[in-house]
């Protein structure tokens, strides 16, 4: 019995605090926008081009799918395949190698390669950096077709 007074407490402690077991909010929709704030590109060059991956994981098979590149700081995600999903998010800054001011494709390195640099994914579960009040995830379930041959029978 002092073992169930110990124990339990402290369980519930850790469910409660632990960001792995942080609850997550999901949201049901067919499509949704999603959006994050700006990469401060201020310590780079200033003719850097910056764009975002936008990826949807799927929560049962683990699959992570890259949906589209933006410069834009939303994004529109169109469901086509049910099920439940984490969003995510990467810097990509492709760097002004040239120094010219604008990033294009003269800018390689010395093997003829362009400078692109990409950020860890941002996964929308992150406890530490999504800034609604809890993490999310996106549900998509196709509605079902209307029925046929009604009528008495």
């Amino acid at each position: 019995m002092k073992f169930l007074k110990f124990v339990l407490p402290l369980l519930l402690v850790l469910c409660l605090f632990s960001p792995a077991m942080a609850q997550v909010s999901w949201h049901t929709a067919n499509q949704v926008t999603i959006g994050w704030d700006a990469y401060d590109n201020s310590a780079g060059n200033p003719g850097d081009a910056i764009e975002y991956n936008v990826y949807l994981k799927h929560t049962v098979t683990g699959a992570e799918t890259l949906i589209g590149t933006d410069s834009a700081t939303t994004y529109l995600i169109t469901f086509i395949t049910e099920g439940m999903f984490l969003a995510g998010v990467s810097t990509v800054r492709k760097v002004d190698v040239n120094l010219d001011g604008t990033w294009d494709t003269s800018d390689v390195d010395e093997n003829g390669d362009p400078v692109i640099l990409e950020s860890n994914i941002l996964w929308s579960d992150s406890t530490d950096t999504v800034a609604v009040p809890v993490p999310f995830g996106l549900r998509y379930f196709v509605d079902p077709t209307q029925v046929r041959g009604f009528g008495v029978r």
